[in-house]
C-alpha cells in the first residue's frame, strides 16, 4: 500500500480561502435552522416521559457524584438537567439544543471530509473539489429525514450527542496529526471521546475509527500510527475503561443484554441482516419513516437474501481495507458504528432509525465522492486542478435538487413529532398490523378525551395480540369512562389474570367492582393495588370509599388522611376527608380546615364551598356560611340541596341580621319546583320562608305536605319536628332555629 506521507511531500495541499470555509459553514448553519424550525414546539413523546418528565435526577443540576456514576449515560442526562434548569418542562429549549447538536455535528463532519479529501491518496482525485464535496456530504447528512428521530425526538439526544462527540474526537485527532500543537489537539480528542462514552455506548468504536483513519490517511500503517501518536491511543483506550465502569455500575437495562428471553443472540443477529438492508434502503429512499417498527424476528431462510447482500458488503469492506483503503474506511465506519446495536447483542426493539445517525455519514460521503468521480471521469489532471469550480455544474444542480428534496421531507416528518397523537396516528396508518401502535394511539386519544375513538384502537390491538394486558386494561378504562362498566369488567379481569403484578389493572378492577356494588371484591383488589404501589393517593381514596360504604369509618379515615398526605394538591381528597370529618365524626373545625385546603387548590370547587358552608353553620359562623352557599350556587345554579339549605338558613336564623325572607322564598320556591314538590327538605325550607314573609297559611299547607311525606316514608322523628312547626305556623309564628333534620 502506498505511504500517504510520501504522497503528501510530492503533492502540495491546495489552499482554500478562509472565506469559502466560512461561507460553507454558514450554509450548513442556515439549512439546519431552516429545516428544523417547525419542530421546536413538539411535545414530549414516549421515552421522553421516562428520560425527562418523570426522571428525578434531571431536576437536579448538581446531583451527587455517586448518583452521576450510577447512570449509564451521565453526560446525556446532565445535558437534560441543564435544559430543565433553564426552562423546566418547556419543550422549546430541549428541541433547540438538539438542533444545535445536529448542526455542530454536521460542521464537524464537513471538516473531517474536507481534510480527508486533502490527504493522499485522495488529494490527486478529489483535492481540488474538497470543499464543495465536503459541503455536499455534510448537507445531505444534515438534511436527510432519517435524522429526525435523533433530532426532533428529544430522548434520542443520546444518539446525536454521542454522534457529535464521535465526530469531534475524530476531527481533533486529524488536526493533531499535522499540527505543531499535536498534544493539545489529541488531549482534546481524548476529552471528547470520554464525553461520548458518557453519552451512549455506541461510542465504543470511536478509538478504532481514529486508528483506522490514521492508518488510512495519515500514518500509512497501524504500527506507524501507534508509534507516532502513542499518547493519543493510550488516552483513547482509557476511555474504554470509563465506559466499562459506567456500564458495570449502572442498573441493568431489561430491554437489552444477553439475559433477555424474547429471543436469542443468534436470532437477533440473523434478523439484523434484514434490518441493515432496510437502513441502507432508507438512506437512498427515506420513505416510509416509522418510529416504532416492532420488527419481527426472522429465520435464516427468511433473511437469506439479505444475509448474502450484507455479507457481501462486509467482505467487500474487508477487501477494500487493503486494496482501496479510503473506501474500506467508509465501509468500516458504517459497520463498526452499527455493530453494538446491529450484531449479536439482543435489544428488545430490533429496528430504530436513529441507529443510522452516524453510519449515514459514510453513505453520504461515498455517494458524493462516487458521483463526483463518475461525472469527472476522463478529465485531465490539469482539469481536475482548477479549484473548487471543478465540481461540474450538473453535479451542483443534482446536489441542489437532492438537498431540497431531503429538506422538504424532513420538514414534513417533523410534523409527525408534534404530539403523541400525530405520531402514533402516523405509525398506525403505515403499520396497521402493529398492536403496540394501536394501543398507544388509543392511549393518546384517551388522554385528550376522545374516548369513543380510542375504543376501536384497543380492540384492534387485542385482535392482533390476544395476550396484551395493557390493551385489555385501557379498553376497560375506555368502556368504564363511557359508563359501560359491566362490559369493562371482563377486560380488567383479563388484564389482572395476565399481569397480576400490575397495580393499575388491580386498581381499575377494584374501581369497576365498586361501581357495580361488589364491595368485598372491590376492597380486595384495591388492597392488592396498594401492596404493589403504596404511594398511590387515588387508590387510598377509592379504598376509603369502599370502607366507608361498608361502615368502617375508622380505616376509611386513615386512608383518606394518607391520600391527602400523598397528594396535597388534589382538592377532591381534601373534600372527601372533610366530608367524613363533618358527617362521620362531627369534627366541624377540622372539616372546615380541609374544605378550605380544597378551595386553596381549586377556588371554583362548588362541593367544597357547599361543604364549608355547612361546617361554618355548625360552628355558628353564619355570615361566612352565606357567602360560601352563594358561591356554590353561582358555580352550580340548580343545586337543589344548596338552595334548600341557604333558604332555610335565611328564613330561620334567630339573629335578624342573617335573615332575608324574600331571598329565602325565592330559593325555596325554585328548589321545590325542581323537585316537583316532593322533596321533604325543600318543602320544609319553603314553609319556613313563607312564614318568614308572613304567608302563614301557605306555610302551614306546605309543612303539612312535608309531614305527610315523612310519615309515608316512616321518618317518625323528622315528622315530629315538622308537626311542631305546623303548630307554630297555625298560630302565625315563624320558626327560629338551625338547619332542618335531615339536611
Amino acid at each position: 500500500m502506498r505511504n500517504p506521507q510520501s504522497a503528501e511531500r510530492s503533492e502540495p495541499i491546495p489552499q482554500t480561502k478562509p472565506g469559502a470555509v466560512v461561507l460553507a459553514a454558514g450554509l450548513i448553519l442556515a439549512l439546519g435552522c431552516a429545516i428544523y424550525l417547525n419542530g421546536v414546539h413538539g411535545d414530549f413523546l414516549f421515552d421522553d416521559q421516562v428520560n425527562v418528565v418523570k426522571n428525578p435526577p434531571v431536576r437536579q443540576l448538581w446531583p451527587s457524584w455517586k448518583i452521576v456514576f450510577q447512570i449509564a449515560r451521565p453526560v446525556y442526562e446532565r445535558s437534560l438537567a441543564v435544559n430543565y434548569a433553564a426552562g423546566e418542562l418547556n419543550t422549546f429549549g430541549y428541541h433547540l439544543v438538539n438542533i444545535g447538536i445536529h448542526i455542530a455535528a454536521a460542521l464537524a463532519l464537513f471538516g473531517i471530509v474536507r481534510r480527508a479529501l486533502l490527504r493522499a491518496p485522495m488529494r490527486a482525485r478529489f483535492g481540488a473539489a474538497s470543499l464543495p464535496l465536503a459541503l455536499a456530504a455534510a448537507l445531505i447528512w444534515l438534511a436527510h429525514p432519517i435524522q429526525t428521530e435523533s433530532v426532533t425526538y428529544v430522548a434520542q439526544r443520546t444518539e446525536s450527542l454521542m454522534g457529535l462527540f464521535y465526530l469531534l474526537t475524530l476531527y481533533c485527532a486529524i488536526r493533531g496529526f499535522d499540527s505543531k500543537r499535536r498534544g493539545l489537539w489529541h488531549a482534546t480528542a481524548v476529552a471528547f471521546c470520554a464525553l461520548g462514552m458518557g453519552s451512549k455506548e455506541v461510542m465504543a468504536s470511536a478509538p478504532l475509527i481514529v486508528l483506522l483513519y490514521d492508518r488510512t490517511f495519515a500514518a500509512g500503517s497501524f504500527r506507524r500510527a501507534l508509534t507516532q501518536s502513542p499518547l493519543l491511543y493510550i488516552g483513547l483506550a482509557l476511555t474504554w475503561l470509563m465506559l466499562a465502569a459506567l456500564v458495570l455500575h449502572a442498573p441493568a437495562a431489561p430491554s437489552a443484554g444477553f439475559g433477555m428471553t424474547l429471543f436469542t443472540p443468534s436470532q437477533y443477529a440473523v434478523t439484523q441482516f434484514g434490518v441493515i438492508a432496510h437502513y441502507l434502503r432508507l438512506a437512498f429512499w427515506p420513505s416510509p419513516l416509522i418510529l416504532d417498527y416492532k420488527w419481527p424476528i426472522a429465520t435464516v431462510s427468511q433473511n437469506l437474501p439479505w444475509m448474502l447482500l450484507i455479507g457481501g458488503l462486509v467482505a467487500a469492506t474487508l477487501w477494500a481495507l487493503r486494496r482501496a483503503p479510503a473506501a474500506g474506511f467508509l465501509g468500516a465506519w458504517f459497520f463498526l458504528i452499527l455493530a453494538p446495536t446491529s450484531s449479536i447483542m439482543p435489544i428488545a426493539d430490533v429496528c430504530f432509525e436513529h441507529r443510522m445517525y452516524l453510519s449515514l455519514a459514510a453513505v453520504a460521503a461515498l455517494t458524493v465522492c462516487g458521483g463526483y468521480a463518475l461525472l469527472t471521469r476522463g478529465r485531465s489532471g490539469a482539469g481536475r486542478a482548477q479549484g473548487p469550480e471543478a465540481l461540474p455544474l450538473l453535479g451542483a444542480l443534482v446536489l441542489a435538487a437532492l438537498v431540497a428534496t431531503l429538506s422538504w421531507m424532513t420538514v414534513q416528518r417533523n410534523r409527525d413529532y408534534r404530539s403523541e397523537l400525530t405520531m402514533w396516528g402516523d405509525i398506525v396508518a403505515k403499520q396497521p398490523a402493529n398492536d403496540r401502535a394501536h394501543y398507544n394511539y388509543g392511549d393518546a386519544l384517551m388522554k385528550i378525551g376522545r374516548v369513543k375513538e380510542a375504543l376501536p384502537q384497543f380492540e384492534a390491538a387485542l385482535k392482533i395480540n390476544k395476550a396484551y394486558p395493557e390493551a385489555d386494561n385501557n379498553l376497560g378504562q375506555a368502556l368504564a369512562t363511557l359508563g359501560r362498566v359491566r362490559e369493562a369488567l371482563p377486560h380488567f379481569e383479563q388484564a389482572v389474570r395476565l399481569r397480576p403484578e400490575d397495580d393499575r389493572a388491580q386498581y381499575n378492577l377494584g374501581n369497576a367492582l365498586l361501581a357495580e356494588g361488589s364491595l368485598p371484591e372491590a376492597a380486595e383488589h384495591l388492597e392488592l393495588a396498594l401492596k404493589l404501589d403504596a404511594s398511590s393517593a387515588d387508590t387510598h381514596n377509592n379504598l376509603a370509599t369502599v370502607l366507608l360504604r361498608q361502615g368502617n369509618i375508622q380505616d376509611g379515615l386513615l386512608h383518606l388522611r394518607e391520600a391527602v398526605r400523598l397528594s396535597p394538591d388534589q382538592a377532591l381528597f381534601h373534600c372527601n376527608l372533610a366530608n367524613l370529618l363533618y358527617g362521620g365524626f362531627g369534627q366541624f373545625p377540622e372539616a372546615a380546615a380541609e374544605y378550605r385546603a380544597a378551595l386553596k387548590v381549586k377556588p371554583d370547587y362548588d362541593a367544597a364551598h357547599a361543604g364549608l358552608a355547612k361546617a361554618l353553620v355548625a360552628t355558628n359562623n353564619i355570615a361566612e356560611a352565606v357567602e360560601h352557599y352563594r358561591e356554590a350556587l353561582r358555580l352550580h345554579p340548580d343545586w337543589i340541596d344548596v338552595m334548600a339549605n341557604l333558604a332555610w338558613l335565611r328564613a330561620t336564623q334567630a339573629d335578624a341580621a342573617f335573615r332575608n325572607g324574600p331571598e329565602a322564598l325565592k330559593l325555596a320556591r325554585r328548589a321545590s319546583e325542581l323537585t316537583g314538590g316532593k322533596d321533604i327538605g325543600c318543602l320544609e325550607a319553603l314553609a319556613a320562608a313563607c312564614a318568614e314573609t308572613g304567608s302563614f297559611a301557605e306555610a302551614q299547607r306546605t309543612a303539612e305536605k312535608a309531614l305527610n311525606i315523612a310519615l309515608a316514608q316512616g321518618q317518625a322523628q323528622r315528622a315530629e319536628g315538622i308537626r311542631q312547626r305546623v303548630a307554630l305556623y297555625a298560630i302565625g309564628k315563624p320558626f327560629r332555629q338551625g338547619a332542618p333534620d335531615g339536611n
